[in-house]
């Protein structure tokens, strides 16, 4: 598939632009819909780091553009993507504080699906802490 064919299916579905706004679940979310997207479309992995590039604007577009001076964007894989995208959007310090939310989450005023729903969307930042079998029903 050429690169233009490939931008043309992509762009049909109008997917999400990406500004760097300071919330780190936002870049996360973002990727993972991109993904989702370059993945239903069949998209050929050498095409899917451009595809995904031209959708970052702003701030997060002059970032990328340094990073092109830095790595070798035109054959970088879509795995070494989305390590420096989530390792600059999503580092240890967001990272550290999901773990801490994980830790102190408590469903107070939470409908039991929304406390669910939290609790599996935090858990896999606290991996470490619920490894046994029965730690992650235990801390439900």
């Amino acid at each position: 598939m050429s690169q233009m064919e490939a931008m043309k299916r992509f762009m049909v579905i109008q997917p999400p632009s990406f500004n760097g706004e300071p919330n780190a679940e936002a870049a996360e979310h973002w990727l993972r819909r991109i993904k989702r997207i370059l993945v239903g479309l069949d998209i050929p992995e050498e095409r899917r780091v451009s595809l995904a590039a031209y959708m970052l604007v702003d701030k997060v577009d002059f970032w990328w553009e340094s990073m092109k001076i830095v790595y070798d964007t035109e054959v970088m894989t879509w795995e070494e993507f989305e390590r420096i995208f989530l390792g600059k959007y999503f580092g240890e310090v967001a990272k550290h504080a999901k773990m801490m939310e994980f830790e102190h989450l408590i469903q107070g005023t939470m409908s039991m699906l929304e406390y669910e729903s939290r609790f599996s969307e935090l858990s896999r930042f606290a991996l470490g802490m619920i490894n046994e079998e029965g730690e992650k029903d235990r801390r439900f």
